[in-house]
């Protein structure tokens, strides 16, 4: 993944589709650095995105959408769908639980 737009911070990859140019990310997402603190956010990409600038806007999901694509993506990886990497699947979920959501670090 190319350069990411600045509004995400430490984002990772839960998903990455190959074929579709798809991704899952997750991370610190301000919008437009205007907030006082980060929220653990969710977003989506794909290659064919238009990009601002050369650099990638992944869309940010609300957070029930978002917990339902990990939990698809957690099934997929269950049934060993190829492509889908368990341990990012966790990972990400592991991100979003509620004894990891402390206050985000203000910036």
């Amino acid at each position: 993944m190319s350069k990411l737009i600045s509004y995400w911070r430490s984002p990772h990859i839960a998903y990455h589709n190959k074929e579709r140019g798809f991704y899952v990310i997750y991370g610190k997402y301000n919008h437009l650095n205007r907030e006082k603190k980060s929220n653990k956010c969710i977003g989506l990409y794909w290659d064919n995105f238009p990009k601002v600038n050369d650099v990638l806007a992944p869309m940010v999901v609300p957070a029930d959408i978002g917990k339902s694509i990990l939990a698809g993506l957690l099934q997929d990886a269950a049934n060993k769908k190829e492509g889908v990497v368990l341990q990012n699947i966790l990972d990400a979920i592991d991100y979003f639980k509620p004894e990891n959501n402390r206050d985000s670090d203000i910036e």
